[in-house]
């Protein structure tokens, strides 16, 4: 139902519906892992109670550890919403630094390709345009300026979605 809601906000035009879908979607599906890893947890723990009692000594000797099912799913979310969770996906500096300087190159050399290519486009769809007026040919022009075209969209989209990423890591790096 989610993917659908996502697919319909997308068709709508509607960025804030797309996020909130997506958000409801991921939060659906963690809470659907967590319950599930949850009830893993416990079948194993009933499993290992019958153990328990032959391996006691050996378990006094052992420093208390990490178990989930030690929290609910309220507190496990809880968790995840909080600002220590979002840290866990932080990336160092050096690697934003890296990712800056590569996808700077990129970004050059996607916007060197719109400009020639759309510097072709208009070359061929003058020509197309001249051989229409003279002859009455000239479809062999269009069809190029449109595939001329077509590659300078394809390279903007490459080159907006690299300079959208570029501002985003250096704002991290300004953090």
């Amino acid at each position: 139902m989610s993917v659908k809601k996502i697919i319909q906000e997308s068709i709508d035009k509607n960025p804030l519906g797309v996020k909130e879908a997506l958000e409801e979607a991921l939060q659906d599906r963690v809470r659907a892992a967590l319950e599930e890893k949850y009830a893993e947890m416990m079948e194993s723990k009933d499993e290992d109670e019958d153990d328990e009692d032959e391996d006691e000594d050996e378990d006094e000797d052992m420093d208390e550890s990490f178990d989930l099912s030690d929290y609910t799913i309220e507190e496990l979310e809880d968790f995840m919403m909080s600002e220590d969770f979002d840290q866990l996906d932080e990336i160092s500096k050096k690697t934003l630094g890296s990712y800056v300087k590569k996808a700077t190159s990129q970004a050059t050399k996607d916007w060197n390709t719109y400009g020639a290519q759309r510097r072709k486009s208009g070359s061929l769809a003058s020509k197309a345009h001249a051989r229409g007026i003279k002859t009455g040919a000239g479809m062999e022009y269009d069809k190029e300026a449109g595939d001329a075209m077509d590659k300078a969209d394809a390279a903007m989209k490459r080159y907006d979605k690299r300079a959208t990423g570029i501002g985003r890591a250096k704002d991290r790096l300004t953090k």
